[in-house]
């Protein structure tokens, strides 16, 4: 027999201190539970307030601690006995579907809205200190929950939680302001839509767009390659709504019977909704209903865009039954029954505007076409970086395979060995940025030069990463009748040095490049005995530049920051020279600047 586990001493020294707290009781001590590996305590909080229709002065919670405490999340459940049943802000969908002791609304106590204050200070990592906390902060969300104060006018939209299916689909739209606007003069509020899927992958379903008949047609959502290549197209049913799907305070529907309800409260009747579409829908590889709802960026402003939530409409039936001819009439009397448990899509908004509020490139850059020559280690880099900041339209040309050497400093993996280093790249970021559209032509540049000449044209950014003769002179040879930003850059030996030269122009100058940069080529040939350098492989003697993938990814950082300065502030010509500090000392520094 296993002896009992025994609460650590910080752990007992943190519920001692509860004590101290007047709305504090203490009914169930501590507990461990094996398959939540967690110490569970129940407790009840009473306020000194009348409390309201949904929440009694009077109500008991379970709280969860993990064994490290002071560390650790802590979480509070309203206990299913004598706990809160209704969902607010600032917590999750309070339900009680695994039929626990406690329901599933855990509260959000590590936010920082403004009625709950300041989030978790250092000073609440000592054992005293930080269940304490969480049970004073508990009692404030009651308190501001009673009161209807729990979100400030200022405070972010926060959407209410839908309930989780556990489904391994997502369900994807692009949705920004601007489509909200036409929105505005669409009358239709219900139809069928087209998404966009993998049928033999199923787990990505993405909005494709809408077709209105007798007010034209809406724009589709747009994505990039990676997602437009989808080879399937599937049917759903849409309904959109003037208000946020809630029951009140801020219940998302968890069946059938609550579905109905909030679409009555919008003038919808769910049954003769799907009486009009669900047949068109029900073979379909997922029979889906998407629910759209305008929502705003803070609580006090206007509504901004639309958010679609999605719905999957389980176990319809395919084909007639010999006791139902009327195929909806059975799914709604059998199936679709108010009792039913509702499966909620994870749906997500991947407009790019969403999806780059954790950091993008200015506008400048973000909108501008880019042609990306070279894509080895520098060039891999950034691309790489060019695409994750926001940048969807770029082409990247190499010729070259990718092999085992190049894998030390690369974004490609093994598994690319053998292949085009272009082709591979762009199949790479169309993964990495759903808005991606980049393309990969696998010739070396005089080929696309003489095949694609008015391709060469539309670009409006041309970046080398090549440092090759002959490519800059080909370059030099072009008139371009709309002007264009050049940018050619290198790195030197160890990769200790970056040299960029950039110019904007109707043509590149290879004259000018050559007169900043061959001075310190000589310089480097002063620094270092090429014949020392390292050979790869067997056979005819082919020297390399070692270098860190460190020291690559400063560098290749350095060349966008420098790369968005230039095109916000653009010279004739400008040519500067990066270098990692000596001595000991980390950073790199800028060291020569020329300018025209």
């Amino acid at each position: 027999m296993n002896p009992q586990k025994i609460p650590p001493e910080s752990l007992l020294k943190g519920r001692r201190a509860l004590e101290k707290i007047p709305e504090y009781l203490l009914l169930d001590d501590l507990k461990w539970y094996k398959d939540d590996k967690r110490w569970v305590m129940k407790c009840r909080l009473t306020l000194d307030t009348e409390g309201n229709e949904h929440i009694p002065p009077t109500t008991d919670w379970y709280i969860h601690i993990p064994d490290q405490y002071p560390f650790g999340d802590i979480k509070f459940y309203p206990s299913e006995e004598n706990g809160i049943t209704s969902t607010y802000q600032h917590q999750q969908l309070n339900s009680n579907i695994s039929q626990k002791l406690w329901r599933d609304g855990k509260l959000c106590l590590d936010t920082s809205v403004k009625s709950l204050g300041q989030v978790e200070p250092n000073s609440t990592y000592q054992s005293e200190n930080r269940l304490a906390w969480y049970v004073q902060r508990a009692i404030g969300w009651l308190t501001n929950a009673i009161n209807n104060t729990l979100n400030g006018d200022n405070d972010y939209f926060e959407l209410p939680d839908f309930l989780d299916s556990k489904s391994s689909s997502t369900f994807i739209f692009s949705e920004d302001n601007n489509s909200y606007q036409l929105w505005k003069n669409i009358t239709l509020t219900s139809g069928l839509t087209d998404l966009l899927i993998d049928k033999k992958n199923p787990t990505l379903l993405a909005l494709y767009g809408f077709n209105f008949k007798k007010q034209g047609y809406f724009p589709r959502h747009e994505y990039g390659v990676n997602i437009n290549k989808f080879p399937d197209k599937i049917k759903a049913i849409w309904v959109y709504l003037n208000t946020v799907p809630v029951i009140e305070p801020w219940q998302t529907p968890t069946n059938y019977f609550e579905l109905r309800e909030v679409l009555k409260k919008n003038s919808f009747d769910f049954n003769h909704i799907l009486g009009m579409y669900l047949d068109m829908i029900r073979k379909e590889a997922k029979s889906l209903m998407i629910i759209g709802f305008p929502i705003k960026k803070r609580i006090n402003e206007d509504d901004i865009q639309i958010h679609w939530q999605a719905l999957e409409l389980k176990n319809l039936l395919k084909k007639q039954d010999k006791g139902f001819k009327n195929l909806t009439l059975h799914d709604l009397t059998y199936t679709l029954t108010n009792n039913t448990q509702l499966t909620w899509l994870k749906s997500e908004n991947w407009n790019e505007k969403e999806i780059s509020s954790r950091g993008k490139f200015k506008e400048s850059l973000k909108n501008k076409s880019i042609l990306l020559v070279g894509v080895g280690a520098l060039g891999s880099v950034v691309a790489e970086l060019l695409v994750r900041g926001g940048i969807s339209n770029i082409t990247l040309i190499d010729p070259d395979l990718f092999n085992m050497g190049n894998a030390v400093r690369h974004t490609l993996t093994i598994d690319s060995i053998s292949r085009n280093k272009a082709e591979e790249v762009a199949v790479r970021l169309n993964k990495a940025n759903p808005q991606a559209k980049v393309c990969a032509v696998k010739t070396d540049f005089s080929s696309f030069v003489s095949e694609q000449l008015a391709k060469l044209e539309s670009y409006e950014v041309i970046i080398d990463c090549t440092a090759n003769r002959e490519v800059l002179m080909l370059l030099e040879r072009q008139r371009f009748f709309r002007p264009k930003i050049f940018f050619s850059a290198s790195l030197g030996i160890e990769l200790k040095k970056l040299y960029i030269f950039s110019q904007s122009g109707s043509n590149f100058s290879y004259h000018k490049y050559e007169e900043q940069m061959e001075p310190w080529r000589k310089k480097q040939e002063e620094e270092y005995d090429i014949k020392e350098l390292p050979k790869e492989g067997v056979g005819c003697w082919n020297p390399i530049f070692p270098g860190r993938i460190d020291s690559l990814f400063s560098m290749s950082g350095i060349m966008i920051k420098s790369i968005e300065s230039y095109i916000i502030n653009p010279k004739t010509i400008m040519f500067t020279v990066f270098e990692e500090k000596h001595d000991g000392e980390i950073g790199i520094e800028q060291v020569y600047k020329h300018e025209e």
